[in-house]
């Protein structure tokens, strides 16, 4: 009888590969039209896009010192996990108040990008530095949710969107993490096992989104 975590892991490759993606879709629609006043005053207002961005990195840097800081105060834990729902809701809209604004630029976005992924590993890193998960699964997480938004990059410059393949996006990411934080709390081997969660997830929706380019490419150039 195969181990355990290998059925997990099929499981969840099934079930990433069939989620209903149109769900999630419509969530986040949903979720844009609910703050759409709030985003419309920050533009009114003259409120810096690029502020906004690095507001949001900051927020990650700091909840990256609160992780390192939790093994010894595991209150420490709630904190963090409200920095990074803060530092996720400032990176949720600051490319709509751009757009609303009218200050939307190339460049905006591909910092917008780039601090998005400082702030992966600068996170991920603090859970392996202070020692909230093991090395392996702390380093398996980081290339995937590096790879999860490199696959997207590298399908968007051959003109095939993977919007909406896989599950392990970095707002769902940070979700999770809060909810694992806020469990760990309570029970500290819970951070382990979220962490080995979403590196199942991100890794599998890296793999999906290389199956999802091919497949794309493939039908392109049968035409």
């Amino acid at each position: 009888m195969p181990p355990a975590r290998h059925i997990t892991a099929v499981l969840l490759f099934v079930w990433a590969k069939r989620r209903p993606a149109l769900v999630l879709t419509r969530g986040r629609a949903f979720y844009y039209r609910l703050i759409a006043g709030f985003v419309e005053r920050l533009s009114k207002r003259g409120i810096s896009p690029s502020g906004l961005s690095l507001l949001g990195f900051l927020l990650s840097l700091l909840a990256a010192a609160l992780f390192l800081v939790a093994p010894g105060r595991r209150w420490c834990l709630f904190l963090a996990a409200a920095a990074m729902l803060a530092s996720g809701f400032i990176d949720s809209i600051d490319g709509a108040v751009a757009r609303t604004s009218g200050k939307a630029s190339q460049f905006g976005a591909f910092m917008d990008s780039v601090t998005d992924r400082y702030s992966d590993v600068v996170i991920t890193c603090s859970f392996i530095v202070a020692g909230l998960c093991s090395v392996p699964s702390g380093l398996v997480l980081l290339a995937g949710s590096l790879l999860v938004s490199y696959t997207r990059a590298r399908g968007e410059s051959l003109r095939v969107d993977t919007e909406g393949v896989g599950f392990a996006e970095r707002s769902e990411r940070l979700i999770v993490l809060c909810v694992v934080s806020v469990s760990a709390y309570f029970y500290p081997p819970l951070f382990e096992y979220g962490v080995i969660l979403l590196a199942a997830l991100t890794n599998i929706t890296a793999i999906l989104r290389i199956m999802h380019v091919h497949d794309e490419l493939r039908r392109r150039e049968s035409k």
